[in-house]
C-alpha cells in the first residue's frame, strides 16, 4: 500500500520548524502576494524562502509554493517574475489559475492543481494530468465514494491532500484550519454563536415569560 504523504502549512520560519520536527513529508507555504492566505495570515519574506529550502533539505522534506489566487492581466509579469525567482528553492508550486499553469510550463516548474480549481471529476483530472499537472487536490465537496470512484480511473499519485470529510472529521485533532477546513468551519460557527450569546443583553438571552392572561381578572 501507498504511504500518503502527510503535508503540513508553514506561515513562518517557527512554524516550519514545528512541521519538521513533527515528521512532516512536505511543506507548503507562501510569500508576500497571489495565494489565498496572503491577507488571512503570515507569509515568508522572498529573503526567508532560501533558509525554509535549506532546511527542508536537510531532511529530505519537500518544499511547495502556493500561487493559488486568481492572477489578472496586470499580475502576469509579477507572478512569473515571483516563479521564476522561487524556482531554485521549491519542489512544485500549487496553482489555481491557467495562466499559472502555463508560465510553470514555459519555466519547466513542476505544478499541482490546487482545490481551488474545483476539479471534481475523473474528466477534469485527467485532462488537468494531460496539461502536465503532477498532482490533482480534488475539490472540497468530493465525498469519500466520489474520491474513491475518480482514484479508480487515475494513477494513485494523482488524487492526493484531501480535505477532511465531515463525518470523519471530529475524529481528528485540529491543528491549522488549512488542514482540515470542515471541522475548522463547525468551529468557528461554534465561536460565532457563543460569542452572539454574550453580546444579548441577559433579558433576550433568557427564555421569554409565559404571557398572562387577560381573564384573569375578570375570574377574581
Amino acid at each position: 500500500m501507498r504511504k500518503p504523504e502527510i503535508l503540513a502549512p508553514a506561515g513562518n520560519l517557527t512554524s516550519l520548524e514545528a512541521a519538521l520536527q513533527a515528521g512532516a513529508d512536505a511543506v507548503y507555504l507562501g510569500l508576500d502576494a497571489f495565494n489565498m492566505r496572503a491577507r488571512a495570515s503570515a507569509n515568508l519574506s522572498r529573503d526567508d524562502l532560501a533558509a525554509a529550502s535549506s532546511r527542508c533539505r536537510e531532511r529530505g522534506v519537500k518544499l511547495y509554493l502556493t500561487l493559488n489566487s486568481i492572477i489578472f492581466q496586470g499580475e502576469l509579469a509579477a507572478a512569473e517574475e515571483m516563479l521564476v525567482f522561487a524556482k531554485p528553492f521549491i519542489d512544485a508550486a500549487i496553482v489555481a489559475d491557467w495562466g499559472i499553469v502555463a508560465i510553470c510550463k514555459k519555466h519547466s516548474i513542476p505544478f499541482h492543481i490546487s482545490t481551488q480549481m474545483s476539479c471534481s471529476n475523473s474528466e477534469a483530472a485527467l485532462f488537468m494530468k494531460s496539461q502536465g499537472a503532477s498532482r490533482v487536490v480534488l475539490a472540497r465537496e468530493c465525498s469519500l465514494s466520489e474520491v474513491a470512484r475518480i482514484a479508480r480511473t487515475l494513477r494513485p499519485e494523482i488524487v492526493h491532500q484531501l480535505p477532511m470529510p465531515r463525518k470523519h472529521a471530529r475524529h481528528v485533532p485540529v491543528h491549522h484550519a488549512a488542514a482540515h477546513p470542515v471541522e475548522h468551519a463547525r468551529q468557528r460557527r461554534r465561536r460565532v454563536r457563543a460569542y452572539a450569546r454574550q453580546r444579548l443583553p441577559p433579558l433576550q438571552r433568557r427564555r421569554p415569560p409565559l404571557a398572562r392572561n387577560p381573564l384573569r381578572r375578570l375570574q377574581k
